[in-house]
């Protein structure tokens, strides 16, 4: 059940066994899963139930030095549903060679392998509504009745999946729903304290008209994304005291950003043979995006990192087509653009 910390009904002092900061795809996924458990766990949204400007304008006001980071400003979004109120809900699977020793990019390699969390995406897959589809890209081609073409061993192909309901909010309405979940908007955090002698830890939390509060909690999840993380991550305790982790040399640093970029344009040859390879592929209501990839062998042998490429394809009716995306999008969202109006005839 949602409470608005603002609502001068809404008490200052909570209690929680943890406490989940940031009601995103990550801090919404866990509270439904933990929730459904019957665990007592509290989930706090810096934001609004629905997009406010005053937490926007945080976003907006951002700046960074060092490096351009376009991600500071561009798809963040500081509400009830955090970035999945936007995206477009695209999932892949790690590669087995994230998890292993790269010395020709200084990474020593993960304490676990892909086998340690391979039993969880397939959990994650059902806790999100994704248990129907196709596990394997093998058997996507199969259903298709195509056959892949030989790209020899530097290049492979695969595919992502894409979610059915992209709105978190909406897709665990049900779970924010109940009235056993505690989900507390407009709650802002602002420093942690930790008690030595019980082992708990407390989380300030504050509102843009100034009303503070206080939760205790014994465990707290850090959900809110990488900036916000280490912006919280990077402050001393409320008492002045400094954290153990505060010495850990990456935090803060070593962003990673979205880099894309169109590399050429593509005739084919053949367009029946190329759309069967590289157009969406739809079973049963799931939608799958094949795409090529640099393979783990063509890496370690010239020494590079992972990089994945698709066709885009580009015709008269794109517009009409981003058109139709967005009026369907804001009807199923409940956010209607300002030119609603001339969108159906566009």
């Amino acid at each position: 059940m949602i409470t608005d910390f603002e609502s001068d009904a809404s008490p200052k002092m909570y209690s929680a066994d943890t406490v989940i900061i940031g009601a995103g795809a990550v801090g919404l996924s866990m509270f439904a899963e933990m929730t459904r458990n019957g665990e007592d766990v509290l989930l706090l949204e810096a934001g609004s139930a629905s997009m406010d400007d005053r937490s926007q304008n945080i976003m907006r006001q951002a700046t960074n030095t060092g490096h351009l980071l376009e991600g500071l400003h561009l798809g963040r979004y500081r509400y009830l549903g955090g970035t999945t109120n936007f995206w477009g809900g695209q999932l892949i699977e790690f590669d087995p060679l994230v998890f292993e020793a790269r010395p020709w990019i200084d990474s020593k390699g993960w304490p676990i392998g892909k086998n340690s969390i391979q039993q969880y995406y397939t959990k994650a897959m059902s806790l999100i509504e994704m248990g129907g589809a196709i596990s394997t890209d093998e058997a996507i081609w199969a259903r298709s009745g195509t056959v892949p073409a030989q790209l020899g061993d530097e290049v492979e192909y695969f595919f992502t999946r894409w979610i059915k309901t992209t709105n978190f909010a909406k897709l665990f309405r049900k779970d924010i729903a109940d009235r056993q979940s505690r989900l507390l908007v407009n709650a802002n955090v602002v420093g942690f304290s930790k008690h030595s002698d019980t082992g708990r830890h407390t989380v300030n939390i504050k509102t843009f008209g100034g009303k503070s509060g206080l939760i205790e909690a014994r465990k707290i999840v850090l959900a809110c994304g990488t900036i916000e993380t280490s912006r919280l991550l990077l402050q001393k305790y409320i008492d002045g005291s400094t954290p153990s982790w505060s010495a850990n040399p990456w935090l803060g640093r070593a962003y990673l950003d979205h880099i894309d970029f169109n590399v050429g344009d593509v005739v084919p040859r053949d367009a029946q043979a190329f759309g069967d390879l590289f157009e969406n592929m739809f079973f049963d209501g799931y939608k799958y995006n094949p795409k090529l990839k640099l393979a783990a062998s063509s890496q370690k042998k010239n020494k590079l990192v992972g990089v994945a490429g698709a066709f885009i394809y580009s015709t008269s009716y794109k517009e009409h087509s981003e058109n139709i995306k967005i009026f369907m999008r804001s009807l199923t969202s409940g956010r209607l653009p300002k030119n609603i109006l001339q969108i159906p005839g566009h």
